[in-house]
């Protein structure tokens, strides 16, 4: 049952993980697209690309706040996650402790 269970919250903490990044990227896109759409609307002169310009735009807005909430419930759910399995077991929720004078990066 505990290894279930602790599959089951390995499995949450990856797919949360996964999907934030896939979030943050469609929140990238969206934010890269929703500039252009303005510069574009700055420019035209035409009223009926202007109409279309602001609609998609209002989409883009919806869908922004859509994916803004859900990166708060992924991260809500990651944390519920990791704290069930911290008090399955310690060791599946500890970061590894590192040698010293061992570094992998610059933030290391």
């Amino acid at each position: 049952m505990a290894d279930e269970q602790t599959r089951n919250l390995m499995l949450s903490k990856y797919y949360c993980t996964e999907r934030a990044l896939e979030v943050k990227a469609d929140l990238a896109r969206l934010q890269a697209e929703g500039n252009e759409l303005k510069s574009e609307l700055d420019s035209t002169t035409d009223v009926a690309r202007q109409t279309v310009i602001r609609q998609r735009r209002s989409y883009l807005k919806r869908r922004n706040d859509e994916l803004k909430v859900e990166r708060e419930a992924l991260a809500r759910e990651l944390q519920t996650a990791l704290d069930a399995l911290k008090s399955l077991a310690p060791s599946l929720g500890a970061k590894k402790k590192r040698r010293p004078g061992w570094s992998i990066g610059p933030n290391s």
